[in-house]
């Protein structure tokens, strides 16, 4: 009968630590840069035990908890962090521990640092994190700015198309991270036929993957009126366009990329006037415009 109860005493107590062990959602940045989203247990000796496993404290740079509520995470764990010189974020708040004044530079890191009651000071989000240089040092790395996917990158694309200005370049501006998905600005100019050509506009670019979807809306030339040994009909008109393609990143790096696009212009009703006054006259020999455009180009990083 003891022994029963006995059993019964232990089974109650590890389900009791079970339910008190609660995870907390948080992002966790690695001191190689690398990043994962995961569900924080506890802390155990050298490791943070996370729902797929555990990760060694030494390596890791940054634990930010996907919560904007301090009472919900557990104030011994963000202690603990903290004595491993790990940066702790709470939803965009930064938590530092407080360091003792020394008179003079210890490169050694024999300080003492102490957790001031009740642990933590708050203070508000820095653009980067900053360590000393006798940290860096020893660490071998710089910790990367948190806020790099507010970082904008630019891509300068040379092809064919509208979105192009005819025959010339475009400029992408990407706000983010570029290889998640995002939406780009651009601006192209180019030879046109009868001289410059221009559009500006937005491309969705979906995903991550090597060949990676995208949709663009934009506005510029859209048409152009050649005739050969009548130049008093050559015209270039305005008016906005949609386009559908894929961006193929080269195996040589992800950041460089062949786009091609098939480009749906929206013209007036002044181009299509004149197209219909020249097919009428007997004088002119003028073909059809096509209702969908190919565009291709080729995108590098700058």
């Amino acid at each position: 009968m003891h022994k029963i109860v006995g059993k019964f005493a232990v089974l109650l107590i590890i389900l009791g630590c079970c339910f008190a062990v609660q995870g907390q959602q948080a992002l966790i940045t690695m001191k190689d840069s690398a990043r994962v989203s995961t569900e924080i247990k506890t802390i155990s000796d050298n490791l943070l035990i996370v729902k797929e496993g555990a990760l060694s404290l030494n390596l890791i740079a940054v634990v930010q908890f996907q919560t904007q509520d301090k009472k919900v995470v557990d104030l011994a764990l963000i202690e603990n962090l903290l004595k491993e010189n790990i940066v702790v974020y709470i939803g965009q708040e930064k938590f530092v521990k407080e360091k003792e004044a020394i008179s003079t530079p210890d490169t050694t890191r024999q300080s003492i640092t102490q957790v001031v009651n009740p642990a933590l000071v708050n203070k508000p989000l820095e653009p980067t994190i900053q360590k000393s240089e006798a940290e860096s040092e020893e660490d071998g790395t710089i910790t990367e700015d948190y806020n790099e996917i507010n970082d904008v990158s630019l891509h300068l694309g040379l092809g064919l198309g509208l979105d192009y200005g005819g025959v010339g370049g475009r400029l992408t501006f990407i706000p983010g991270d570029a290889e998640k998905t995002s939406v780009g600005i651009f601006v192209a100019a180019g030879y046109a036929l009868n001289g410059l050509g221009f559009n500006a506009g937005l491309n969705l670019r979906l995903g991550q993957q090597r060949l990676v979807p995208t949709i663009s809306a934009m506005y510029g030339y859209n048409g152009v009126i050649k005739v050969i040994g009548a130049s008093q009909y050559d015209k270039t008109y305005y008016g906005p366009s949609v386009a559908v393609g894929f961006e193929n990143k080269t195996r040589n790096s992800d950041d460089n990329y062949i786009h091609l696009e098939l480009v749906i212009p929206f013209r007036s009703a002044s181009f299509q006037n004149d197209i219909k006054a020249l097919q009428n006259n007997p004088g002119i020999d003028i073909s059809a415009p096509s209702p969908v455009l190919v565009s291709i180009g080729y995108h590098f990083k700058i």
